[in-house]
């Protein structure tokens, strides 16, 4: 986390100093709760949806939450309510599970419709009604 210009300058050049660095990407730091979204394409049964707490509850936690898509709103915020720290982090962030199900849902029928074999968002951070993917996995 960078604390104004002249810190940003010096982690440049340190940054620079490394050998295998051939740029360096900044990016606003984005607080709010982190949830994992994975879709892909499996054999047996289509496509599947995987949503999981992210960020340091993660490792603590390990759960996630499955469901074969399409499916209905209602089935995403029922996959959502199944994690074991959804109400806290929930609570804590002030998310809108409808809000959150709907991206879910766009994110499973972009997947579909462009026939994309895997696409995962971790972290997907969530501030009440805000989502920003961080980091995305695309598999053509």
């Amino acid at each position: 986390k960078i604390s104004d210009y002249n810190h940003a300058i010096k982690a440049f050049k340190e940054l620079k100093k490394m050998r295998a660095v051939e740029k360096v990407l900044i990016q606003e730091k984005v607080d709010g709760a982190e949830i994992i979204v994975n879709i892909s394409k499996n054999e047996n049964f289509g496509y599947v949806a995987s949503v999981g707490i992210g960020g340091e509850y993660a490792k603590i936690i390990k759960d996630a939450s499955f469901r074969v898509i399409p499916a209905t709103k209602d089935e995403i915020k029922s996959m959502l309510s199944e994690l074991k720290a959804w109400n806290a982090v929930k609570m804590t962030n002030r998310i809108s599970i409808d809000q959150l199900s709907e991206e879910i849902l766009k994110i499973g029928k972009f997947s579909m419709n462009k026939k994309i074999k895997q696409l995962k968002i971790d972290p997907l951070i969530c501030k009440k009604d805000n989502f920003i993917a961080v980091d995305v996995k695309l598999i053509l």
